[in-house]
């Protein structure tokens, strides 16, 4: 049995609202059981796969902004889906990162509670109700009609905004764990090799020592400074910060569960405003969080907290080169599956232009190089991060090629995703370019 079913069946629920941005969570409930979902809102989905999202039928509400990578994915969907209504957020650039809810929360109240009236859903009075079922953490506020609320990609705010509203008329079932949305994401990229391959170059040309005083800015579930507390042996807490609340506590956890802990202090910290004096570590990292916000100000942040003759290392994805998919399949189907995802802020970084941003920022010393990070596990989260990508831009008689390519590829042994990143690493002068110390 799936998570989301198994949730279902410990709670007592037998058909409930649900709403996500994230359908992968969802894929092997509405093959099973696809009359168990009363409604689904889909918020600003950055995946979709209009196949199974098609048996839901009017059941489907679809969010999307009208700027953006998510905006375009979430426009191919709603075409393919004539039965399905839509909520179009005017002015708005719907990433991963946006704090969606919290930006809009009048318009997607409103429109939520109207897509959710007509569904019956199974009435729970549990109210204060919390625990973990099959990996799944939930917390209940509310009683009434089920509403599932699964996590948020990267959204900071997450559902805060308006689940009390939700809650006065519905039995509002919050979840979280390492089995859902990005966390498992995270997780699942975290601990494979291809990236830690990426990783292991980057953190040898930064030469971390087992005293260094670390800062990784952006840790989201912290499964790089888990390793890294591993890898390195550090004697010196790592320090890690992330702007979002629902990560950071998932961070926590998880650290707690690998016995940790002690090894890495958490908490909160925007990247382009970091809560630290001046030269505060020896070391900084910043792993893929350029691409959504204002890169210059992130990197003058890192900047600053470094002490003079401290290292800065940066990863992010990039977007000037092409993917791959190690796959027997037409080359016009290649082109388009291949093709960078754009999923980029507009002061974002996801280039080479890293490399001369590291220059302008006064860095000396810099090791700049591209790496790529190649996923074969399947069974991995980020693999299967992808895979609603690429349904997403195959018209209906393409797939069944698709299907053919990927299962003698998998058969093979030789299928794999390989994802292009950009790499630096430099050192914060001992003096500035006046000369002081």
């Amino acid at each position: 049995m799936d998570g989301l079913s198994a949730l279902f069946a410990g709670l007592g629920i037998a058909r409930a609202h649900v709403a996500t941005q994230f359908q992968p969570d969802l894929d092997a409930a509405i093959d099973t059981a696809p009359d168990r979902f009363a409604s689904l809102a889909l918020l600003a989905p950055n995946r979709t796969d209009t196949g199974r999202l098609a048996r839901l039928g009017d059941r489907l509400l679809i969010f999307t902004g009208d700027e953006g990578f998510s905006a375009d994915t979430a426009e191919r969907a709603i075409a393919a889906l004539p039965e399905a209504r839509a909520h179009r957020l005017a002015n708005c650039r719907a990433e991963a990162w946006t704090d969606l809810v919290g930006d809009r929360r009048d318009e997607i109240l409103a429109a939520l509670r109207t897509h959710i009236a007509g569904g019956e859903a199974t009435v729970l009075d549990r109210d204060g109700d919390s625990g973990t079922i099959d990996g799944i953490t939930y917390s209940i506020r509310g009683r009434g009609p089920a509403l599932v609320l699964m996590p948020m990609l990267l959204s900071p705010g997450q559902w805060e905004a308006i689940l009390d509203d939700l809650a006065t008329d519905h039995s509002v079932v919050l979840t979280g764990g390492d089995r859902l949305g990005m966390v498992a994401v995270l997780e699942g990229r975290g601990g494979d090799a291809g990236y830690r391959r990426v990783l292991a170059s980057l953190l040898d040309e930064m030469a971390i020592r087992p005293a260094d005083r670390l800062l990784e800015v952006g840790c989201g579930t912290g499964a790089v400074v888990r390793w890294i507390a591993e890898r390195h042996a550090m004697t010196t807490p790592i320090t890690a910060v992330d702007v979002n609340a629902f990560l950071l506590n998932e961070a926590r956890g998880l650290a707690d569960r690998d016995g940790v802990t002690e090894r890495i202090s958490f908490g909160p910290g925007d990247a382009t405003a970091l809560p630290f004096v001046d030269a505060m570590f020896d070391a900084t990292l910043c792993l893929t969080v350029m691409e959504e916000g204002d890169a210059d100000a992130m990197l003058a942040e890192l900047v600053r907290v470094t002490r003079p003759g401290g290292r800065i290392g940066c990863v992010v994805r990039a977007v000037d080169r092409p993917m791959m998919w190690n796959l027997d399949i037409p080359d016009d189907m290649r082109a388009r599956l291949e093709a960078p995802i754009r999923s980029v802020n507009v002061d974002g970084c996801a280039d080479a232009s890293l490399y001369d941003r590291f220059v302008a920022a006064g860095l000396v010393d810099g090791r700049y190089f591209p790496a790529l990070m190649s996923v074969a596990d399947t069974a991995n989260p980020t693999f299967r991060y992808y895979l609603p990508h690429v349904m997403s831009l195959l018209a209906e008689a393409e797939k069944p090629v698709w299907q053919q390519a990927y299962a003698a590829a998998e058969a093979a042994g030789t299928l794999h995703l390989v994802r292009p990143m950009h790499c630096a690493v430099a050192t914060k002068p001992a003096t500035n370019p006046g000369g002081t110390p």
